[in-house]
């Protein structure tokens, strides 16, 4: 969504001698209070707006609120990735070995990283990183805890490149699950998918992939997959199912019509 900066013109207030002040209004200003700024004199500061008024909440207190996002409705981003390029994204880089060398050049050099507790056995939120050429990963005291392996998407397209990444509650528990979505493909078709990484051990686990847009042309046709309240995924008439002993979602019957 688009900030709109509005741009406030400044107030010039001028001072008026109390010995010139002729009508009573101005007479009742040279009283006591006379050494106050006029009321109007607040107006030459711009006052922000309310939402940026507020207070920033305590760095390890978590939103009560997330925010939607497009490619899984229904899902909550309690945290929005941060992209890191150049300097910053090289030294996150350098902490972790590649998993996929073809990807890292270009467009998907970047790197997504963002804080949220991925780890319930460790204090605080974790250090996460997502890459098509790093994979997902989580850091803290500056060691890598976690990580994917194998490459997340074929990068041998030429639109190949990262959407986003999110952190979110999709398995009902207490860690937080790291949603990344990437498009791959060239100039004729492909595909947006959707990633679903959560931690287990010292592994990030893929537990679910799902395409949410393909294109071929100028034709595009969305593939709408959904989470709902009750914890399950759903998407071209089909379910799928948290199921712990399996690690993953399962698919099982067809969603209903």
């Amino acid at each position: 969504m688009r900030r709109l900066l509005v741009r406030c013109k400044p107030v010039v207030t001028v001072a008026v001698p109390c010995a010139l002040a002729l009508v009573s209004t101005l007479t009742a200003a040279c009283g006591p209070d006379s050494d106050k700024a006029p009321d109007n004199a607040k107006a030459s500061t711009p006052k922000l707006p309310a939402e940026d008024a507020r207070p920033a909440p305590p760095a390890d207190a978590a939103p009560a609120v997330g925010k939607p996002i497009d490619e899984l409705p229904g899902f909550l981003a309690l945290v929005t990735a941060s992209r890191l390029y150049g300097a910053e994204r090289d030294a996150l880089a350098d902490k972790v070995p590649m998993v996929a060398p073809d990807c890292d050049g270009g467009d998907t050099e970047v790197i997504d990283a963002l804080a949220a507790d991925v780890a319930a056995d460790l204090p605080g939120d974790e250090q996460v990183g997502a890459s098509l050429a790093h994979g997902v990963f989580a850091l803290a005291g500056g060691k890598v805890i976690a990580r994917s392996s194998g490459a997340i998407a074929d990068c041998g397209g030429s639109q190949t490149e990262p959407i986003g990444a999110w952190a979110g509650q999709v398995v009902p528990d207490p860690e937080l699950e790291i949603v990344y979505v990437e498009q791959s493909g060239g100039r004729n078709a492909g595909a947006e998918t959707l990633h679903v990484f959560k931690r287990k051990g010292e592994a990030f686990v893929e537990v679910f992939a799902g395409t949410v847009e393909e294109y071929e042309g100028d034709e595009v046709t969305p593939r709408k997959i959904e989470l709902r309240s009750d914890g399950a995924l759903v998407g071209d008439g089909k379910v799928w199912t948290w199921t712990p002993d399996k690690f993953a979602f399962v698919a099982g019957a067809a969603a209903p019509k």
